[in-house]
């Protein structure tokens, strides 16, 4: 789903382990709790080996927790436009309101909206009522502040209480 090579492999983990590389690929580890292990499924590699690995869903999900992981908010946009026709909206909505992290229900609010499924984004608006303070839309990208350079206040998205600190490149 990105169109930037990604040669670094994330794996979610409860528990700690060193970056390791293997098979000349780099596998990094982000350590989640076990509650947090859900949409996953059983990918067999070979007949005699399998390894779990998360739906599409899921990897959205995780992508949201962490854009700097996954190339940027905009990659991750790119990938929920070319996937829009085969994603289960309601299972990613699913997904959000179980992990429940703030920053995640608001991205993904957002980039549904943007993307046409208003009505299953308002599903998410109730958990964002409750925020006091905006959260970027890209974390990783530096604040404009940071850069000497004053916020704009037509760059703020108030339902979804997110700072626009990165131009969509894809428009539905």
């Amino acid at each position: 789903m990105v169109t930037q090579p990604n040669l670094i492999i994330h794996v979610s983990c409860i528990r700690r382990i060193r970056p390791q590389t293997i098979g000349g690929y780099e596998y990094r580890f982000v350590l989640v709790t076990e509650a947090q292990v859900f949409g996953i499924a059983k990918h067999w590699v070979t007949k005699e080996q399998s390894v779990m690995i998360s739906d599409m869903e899921r990897t959205i999900i995780d992508s949201l927790r962490r854009p700097d992981l996954a190339g940027g908010i905009t990659e991750i946009a790119k990938g929920l436009w070319m996937k829009r026709d085969t994603l289960n909206v309601e299972r990613l909505i699913d997904y959000a309101l179980r992990l429940d992290v703030g920053a995640v229900l608001r991205r993904l609010g957002y980039l549904l909206e943007h993307f046409g499924h208003a009505r299953q984004a308002s599903a998410l608006r109730p958990f964002t009522r409750v925020a006091k303070s905006l959260k970027p839309l890209d974390p990783s990208v530096k604040r404009l502040a940071a850069l000497g350079r004053r916020a704009d206040k037509s760059r703020e998205e108030p339902t979804w209480k997110l700072s626009l600190n990165v131009a969509l490149e894809i428009d539905a």
